[in-house]
């Protein structure tokens, strides 16, 4: 039964025949089974003529019934009705969610009869769902078994499981399943039929009108000639109902009841849908309007990337650049190096006339002569 069940480790039946708590309002008798864990079953039998408004109205003393309603309908029609106009019927085959705020009552000559579930997942919202297991969410069909599944929303869907007989899980499940046993925790209630279940060291015959928690790694098998119908629930710890999507066209019928003081929501029951079409556009919420404005930017920084790796490649060339420029300066040094050498090698050719003068001192005066001449007549 997902997080509202993960802790049960016992096998636990009990009889709506003997049941925790029972309740007779007039019209009406509820027969509450505690499962543990903060998890209850009440069978609900509504006689023909019954009305919450004329028989349960006058003892609670409230305009409507506040009691928030999740489960299944076995038999009878029960009406459903909500200040803002809203209404509807369940019938057999049904799984609900009716919120706070509603009037209802029988439809037909024949008791209705539902069984509801209470966990402590659960918290009451102000959307309505009514669906059908002939139009399931999801279905599965096994040798001699097969499961419908209805979504309610909000974490919260129910299983009707139907056992022919000579069904047995290690027969019939297990070669598909690859395990030897059931590791699925079962919490519900039987509409009919007999299943054996062995968990552990305990066995139990589940009957009709009985609710159950099955731990996991167990063994089943129906018992004698009819076919036996369950129905588990699935209760998953998320916020309050009125957090969930109303279903698709076609998945059933669900809506969202107005509150004292505020305008009726649109829902597939009342015309304000044609009033503001918009207003369901479930595309045009803050966290994704949020997301459109960052998403250029995401853009620019794609765009950048190739700036970058320009300037990296600048770097590469300023270091080149900076490389060539220490290589001038070396060659600029070896030149410095080679007009020093060129002058010491003059300074020796100098030193030469020098001492050949010091060995016949009048040749160089001779020779010096004829040199200064020539410079007195162009100064």
């Amino acid at each position: 039964m997902g997080a509202a069940s993960s802790f049960h480790t016992n096998l636990v039946q009990k009889s709506f025949a003997t049941p925790d708590s029972s309740k007779s309002p007039d019209k009406c008798q509820l027969d509450t089974v505690d499962l543990g864990g903060g998890i209850s079953v009440t069978k609900t039998t509504f006689q023909p003529g019954w009305k919450w408004s004329e028989c349960i109205k006058p003892s609670v003393g409230t305009e409507t019934c506040g009691n928030y309603h999740v489960g299944v309908c076995i038999s009878g029609k029960l009406a459903v009705s909500f200040p803002d106009g809203t209404e509807f019927e369940v019938g057999p085959g049904d799984g609900f969610v009716i919120p706070p705020g509603h009037d209802g009552w029988v439809v037909g000559d024949d008791p209705a009869v539902m069984y509801e579930i209470k966990a402590e997942p659960i918290a009451p919202g102000t959307v309505w769902v009514k669906k059908s297991f002939e139009a399931a969410d999801s279905s599965k069909n096994f040798e001699k078994c097969a499961l419908a599944t209805l979504d309610l929303g909000a974490g919260i869907s129910v299983t009707r499981a139907t056992y022919q007989p000579g069904w047995k899980w290690s027969e019939c499940i297990k070669p598909v399943a690859e395990t030897d046993l059931c590791g699925k925790c079962h919490v519900g209630v039987c509409g009919s039929g007999v299943v054996h279940v062995v968990s552990g060291e305990t066995e139990v015959d589940i009957k009709a009108d009985d609710g159950y928690v099955i731990p996991p790694n167990h063994d089943g098998w129906v018992v004698g000639e009819e076919a036996c119908v369950t129905f588990d629930f699935e209760v998953f710890e998320v916020p309050a109902i009125e957090a969930a999507e109303p279903p698709a066209a076609g998945e059933g019928e669900s809506g969202v009841v107005a509150t004292e003081g505020e305008t009726p929501a649109a829902d597939q029951s009342t015309p304000a849908e044609e009033a503001a079409p918009a207003s369901s556009d479930v595309t045009s919420s803050p966290e994704e309007a949020k997301v459109d404005v960052n998403e250029p930017k995401a853009d620019e920084s794609k765009e950048g990337e190739p700036k970058i790796e320009e300037s990296k490649e600048g770097e590469v060339k300023t270091e080149e650049s900076k490389e060539g420029e220490a290589k001038t300066e070396e060659s600029k040094e070896g030149e410095v190096k080679a007009e020093e050498s060129k002058e010491g090698e003059a300074k020796t050719e100098e030193s030469k006339p020098e001492e050949a003068a010091a060995v016949t001192s009048e040749e160089t005066v001779a020779a010096d002569e004829p040199a200064a001449a020539p410079a007195t007549s162009e100064g």
